[in-house]
């Protein structure tokens, strides 16, 4: 009788532990495993949606509906050129390869992460996109009359110009216009101009780019290093943000083991109080594994069916105030879609332990009658 008491009062503390262990086992598993991320990006298309939708946006919203003022230039077609110079096909690999590398830095399983991007190829694409834009604006604007080409001085003008010379090829007037309307199109000054970098590389302290001496390496310093990989803490102390999530993850990789031993050894102490009826163990091990299993599983059942109509709802509220009309449908698809594949491991689990536990019980219900049986001829 104490040891069915003891047996019961471990079987109630293992019910509330079997639930966390299962959750956070599942996060475990999911969050930082590179293949599930880049799955998740992939079928959620956003490699598709950051170049077609919200790079023109960004544009837009950078440079106004118009873009520059002394560019006869719109956003689409900026847009347009960058989707020709970064495809989607090199924003995906890229991507892939940053998560290959961070991921495990990030889980604590590496000590050090660094990645390079080569960036020739992209300029070599700019620099042909660039001509061609230019030479379409060019041949579409109209020849100057005799009071603008007064006025007109190609050397001197900010921009482009309003009109041509008559006695100007368009070939030469894109040759004096190529290295100004380049540094406009490509949003950097005269200096970048002259620096652009070969290389981008990411590592845990920072972000630099090769050559040395190109003068993206100043900016990558001070707004980009400072903010992300060099945030101050209150004590003075400098503190990388990466360094925060690897102690968050090392010490969620401990509560995880933690919880998981506790879980077993709870298991096992249910089993020992139950010796040594084997049909009584099976009994109490399946009921051990079935009560938090099916609590689970249908908490999880009834979440997947009511969680995607909220992320929906807050999702429209939200996008009205916030987001632009197209990035709502793209996140309330995304969102749904990483809440249903991130819960699908603990759901499955807790449907194989209900099998478990009902092939547990059902065998207990088999042995008992043998076991009497074989105890009643041994007994006179």
């Amino acid at each position: 009788m104490v040891k069915k008491i003891f047996a019961t009062f471990f079987l109630l503390i293992f019910i509330p532990v079997a639930l966390t262990t299962i959750l956070v086992w599942n996060f475990r598993l999911t969050l930082f495993n590179k293949d599930f991320v880049k799955n998740e990006l992939a079928k959620g298309e956003v490699y598709s949606f950051v170049l077609n939708e919200s790079l023109e946006l960004g544009v837009e919203n950078l440079l106004g509906k118009d873009a520059s003022k002394q560019l006869p230039v719109s956003s689409s077609e900026i847009s347009g050129m960058i989707k020709e110079i970064v495809q989607e096909e090199y924003l995906k690999e890229n991507t892939e390869k940053i998560i290959d590398q961070v991921l495990p830095y990030l889980a604590s399983q590496t000590d050090s992460f660094r990645v390079e991007i080569e960036l020739n190829e992209l300029w070599d694409k700019a620099n042909k996109s660039i001509d061609l834009l230019v030479a379409k604006k060019v041949k579409e604007t109209k020849v100057c009359t005799i009071a603008q080409l007064q006025k007109l001085n190609l050397n001197e003008s900010e921009g482009f110009p309003s009109c041509k010379p008559p006695n100007i090829t368009d070939q030469e007037i894109v040759k004096q216009l190529d290295n100004k309307i380049s540094a406009e199109l490509l949003l950097l000054g005269s200096e970048l101009q002259k620096d652009k970098p070969g290389k981008l590389i990411i590592t845990q302290n920072g972000l630099e780019v090769e050559p040395k001496k190109s003068a993206f390496n100043n900016i990558f310093e001070l707004k980009v290093n400072n903010q992300i990989f060099r945030e101050s803490s209150s004590s003075g102390q400098e503190k990388s943000i990466f360094a925060q999530i690897r102690y968050f993850t090392s010490l969620y990789n401990q509560i995880s083991l933690f919880l998981l031993i506790a879980a077993l050894t709870i298991l096992s102490s249910i089993a020992l109080l139950r010796l040594p009826v084997l049909s009584s163990i099976f009994h109490w091990l399946g009921l051990s594994l079935a009560i938090p299993s099916v609590l689970i599983a249908g908490s999880l059942y009834i979440s997947r069916t009511l969680v995607p109509a909220q992320i929906r709802e807050i999702t429209l509220q939200t996008g009205a105030q916030e987001f632009p009309a197209k990035l709502t449908p793209f996140l309330q698809k995304l969102l749904t879609q990483v809440f249903l594949d991130i819960t699908q491991p603990a759901f499955v689990a807790s449907i194989v332990m209900v099998v478990i536990a009902i092939v547990l019980i059902s065998t207990s219900r088999f042995i008992k009658p043998a076991q009497q049986k074989t105890s009643n001829q041994q007994g006179p």
